[in-house]
């Protein structure tokens, strides 16, 4: 499929594995081999966005009407949100638009949400910038496609806050556990089974 923050959700759930199988072989691991994984890890990040990136974009610039360009030197002189838009809208099958509109929302709902499933109801569909600079302005946007905006915009922000501090908490004391396990136990092989797939979905939350 062309789901591209699936496969970077997976490639990292892998790579996570691969860093703990290797820092229990080696009890050097972190000072010799940590600087080398952690380059490679941001080199294989950075091929796949940039992969995903030119592969959603499909602008002919040549074919933009009139109204588009007076979009974009409008923009010249508007808000950094507007010119997000007018240069990177379109890029990840359209998520930066729908991401910088949404992001838009957020400073209102830092400490109540607006409810469950209200997205719909408060997201500007009729914006004029989404007729030229969203890959399907026909379609109408029920979602932010990022989880972590959802929870801001729906619960409210610190809620959405204390539930990444969680996150991260338990992240931290399973990584930790793992680490620290013996590998060849089934509790270890059963819980970096878990523990990869949880942190790919929450990696995959960032794009759906």
């Amino acid at each position: 499929t062309r789901a591209r923050g699936a496969a970077i959700a997976a490639g990292l759930g892998l790579i996570v594995l691969f860093v703990i199988y290797k820092y229990q072989q080696s009890t050097d691991f972190p000072k010799r081999n940590l600087k080398v994984y952690s380059i490679g890890l941001a080199l294989i990040l950075f091929s796949l966005l940039s992969a995903g990136i030119y592969r959603s974009v499909d602008i002919d610039w040549k074919l933009r009407d009139n109204n588009d360009s007076s979009l974009s030197a409008q923009a010249v002189s508007g808000s950094f949100a507007e010119k997000l838009i007018t240069t990177y809208g379109k890029y990840g099958s359209g998520r930066i638009y729908i991401w910088v509109r949404s992001l838009e929302m957020a400073s209102s709902t830092f400490f109540l949400g607006r409810g469950a499933d209200t997205f719909p109801l408060y997201f500007p569909n009729t914006d004029e910038y989404k007729k030229h600079y969203y890959v399907k302005p026909e379609e109408f946007i029920d979602k932010p496609h990022n989880q972590y905006i959802q929870n801001w915009l729906n619960i409210g922000g610190l809620a959405t806050l204390s539930l990444l501090a969680m996150l991260f908490l338990h992240s931290a004391s399973s990584l930790k556990a793992l680490c620290h396990a013996k590998q060849c136990d089934d509790t270890f092989i059963l819980g970096a089974g878990l523990f990869a797939g949880w942190l790919s979905y929450l990696i995959a939350a960032l794009f759906y």
